[in-house]
């Protein structure tokens, strides 16, 4: 499951960061006056963090473990990079430990 970035903006009439964030539907804004670049990913921290504290409810999806094992392989096959036998052993260990039976 991957997560949008949010982006704080600067409002230089009320000197401080400001991002919106939503989750499930329900959208929250967050600031911080620290000026610069702190400031910004202070406030960008504090609405991933919100977001991610709603990511433990899964009252809406009911996301199966052989989708979410598959985003993971893609994931370290084209983000991190890793390489081919590293994918291989992986795939094994998913079929072996992870996923359920028959998959």
């Amino acid at each position: 499951m991957q997560t949008k970035k949010v982006e704080a903006r600067w409002e230089p009439g009320r000197k401080r960061w400001r991002v919106n964030a939503q989750r499930n539907g329900e959208r929250k804004t967050f600031y911080s006056t620290v000026p610069g670049l702190r400031g910004k990913k202070e406030a960008e921290r504090k609405a991933d963090s919100w977001k991610r504290s709603a990511g433990l409810s899964y009252e809406n999806c009911d996301p199966l473990v052989a989708e979410l094992w598959d985003s993971f392989l893609l994931y370290l096959q084209e983000e991190k990079r890793v390489g081919t036998s590293t994918l291989e052993q992986t795939r094994k260990f998913g079929r072996n430990y992870i996923l359920p039976a028959g998959t």
